[in-house]
């Protein structure tokens, strides 16, 4: 199952929110910790001092539309599909992201190479 994320970029409304599947994870990671300037392998630009938060996007994990607001009932079932799944994989991306860093070696990002890092 393929996660999505929520880059956060304005407190006031939504539709400035970037969304990303776990394959750009670290991109966005390294933007946020380091606040620098990222341009996505997907085109999409980042700012990281603009970055507000990262949070897994539940509803387009699902793979339902983005903006539906899931009834209290199908909470339940996104709770047993999902399980921890998303926040698992963000947490990996985030300490490789943190060894990318310390390493200094962002060419990594993204890379199955990074996740040597962890051992």
């Amino acid at each position: 199952m393929s996660y999505t994320y929520k880059i956060r970029l304005s407190y006031n409304d939504d539709t400035e929110d970037i969304f990303v599947d776990e394959s750009l994870l670290q991109f966005a990671y390294y933007a946020f910790m380091t606040e620098s300037r990222i341009v996505l392998p997907t085109g999409e630009a980042l700012r990281g001092k603009d970055i507000i938060s990262i949070t897994p996007d539940l509803v387009g994990s699902m793979g339902w539309n983005r903006g539906y607001k899931p009834r209290p009932e199908e909470w339940e079932d996104i709770r047993l599909s999902l399980r921890d799944g998303p926040r698992r994989m963000a947490e990996q991306a985030k300490l490789i992201t943190e060894r990318i860093i310390l390493e200094k070696r962002p060419d990594l990002l993204g890379t199955q190479e990074s996740r040597l890092l962890l051992n």
